[in-house]
């Protein structure tokens, strides 16, 4: 790779960091879309939803990712595009895991709760 390669991929993870930056500034600073995210994703059937989709797509960016990688290794493919999509990628696998299992403590949770509650007399 030229030192041009090297040079546009610094500037490709400098936007991509400006962006986290600028979405944890937002997520911070402006709780009415925090507690809007909290109450829309706070129903079981939502949560199942979003597990469902977001683990295959995680798993695709990983992917698509690694290659990208190995292809920028080669000389063919950007190295700053591929961490930005395993980045990416392993956040959302990270996130259905965690709804998954989440998902799966209310459950027995409730399950626990209905057998141990006393009903009144």
């Amino acid at each position: 790779m030229s030192s041009r390669d090297y040079l546009e991929d610094i500037l490709i993870l400098a936007f991509f960091f400006l962006l986290v930056y600028a979405i944890t500034y937002l997520v911070v600073h402006h709780t009415e879309f925090v507690s809007f995210l909290a109450q829309a994703l706070s129903k079981p059937a939502i949560k199942a939803l979003t597990s469902i989709v977001l683990f295959p797509i995680g798993i695709i960016f990983i992917a698509v990712g690694a290659k990208s990688i190995m292809s920028g290794v080669t000389g063919r493919g950007r190295i700053a595009t591929g961490f930005i999509m395993i980045v990416i990628g392993v956040v959302l696998f990270l996130f259905s895991i965690y709804t998954v299992a989440s998902l799966i403590y209310q459950a027995f949770r409730n399950f626990i709760e209905g057998l141990t509650s006393v009903g009144s007399p």
